[in-house]
């Protein structure tokens, strides 16, 4: 059986809260983008040694869209106002993803890099 490097579960702990290729490699600068790629191979690799069958893409994304239809489709503008305007009212994340009909952990990455963009305009 395919053991995980703990770099790997390091790297797949912090993209299952959400953070971005981007955050990854901003708080752990000794990483680079191949070891994520890896970190993506070992877990890949692990599944397919416990016998899981991935789904394709559009069933995967279907099913995404039953629960948050607006899942995988472009932020819009006005959407980006919105999520500022609730989260500054201290909406709670997973009412905000309700509201605007995606999954919480896209709601809260959208939100990372608004306020990073804010912040590097100031």
């Amino acid at each position: 059986m395919n053991q995980l490097s703990h770099k790997s579960v390091i790297i797949l702990e912090m993209i299952a809260r959400g953070h971005t290729y981007e955050d990854i490699l901003r708080l752990h600068p000794q990483y680079t983008t191949m070891d994520i790629a890896i970190a993506a191979r070992e877990i890949l690799d692990h599944a397919h040694d416990q016998g899981v069958t991935m789904r394709k893409q559009p069933e995967r994304f279907a099913e995404m869209r039953e629960d948050y239809p607006r899942a995988y489709v472009g932020w819009t503008d006005a959407e980006e106002r919105e999520l500022i305007e609730l989260a500054d009212s201290h909406t709670p994340v997973k009412d905000i993803a309700l509201k605007l009909a995606r999954r919480p952990s896209a709601v809260a990455q959208r939100l990372r890099k608004l306020r990073r963009r804010l912040n590097e305009d100031e």
